[in-house]
């Protein structure tokens, strides 16, 4: 229901009813497959707004992505 965008690896995109954790999923999967591959630690250039206690706790595996 997300994906990193085709035209800037930095954008994520919403297909349709991806939820903040769907999109936070795939942004630590992004950093781990990155992470793995290359040896490059990303850092998080975002802030996250609202209340996240459940966001941060979702696995890639839980994801919709």
């Amino acid at each position: 229901n997300a994906q990193i965008s085709a035209l800037h690896a930095n954008f994520f995109v919403n297909l349709g009813d991806a939820r903040a954790g769907d999109v936070y999923a795939l942004i630590e999967l992004a950093r781990s497959t990155v992470q793995q591959q290359c040896g490059v630690v990303l850092e998080l250039e975002i802030g996250l707004l609202g209340e996240f206690a459940d966001v941060l706790s979702v696995s890639v595996a839980d994801a919709h992505v």
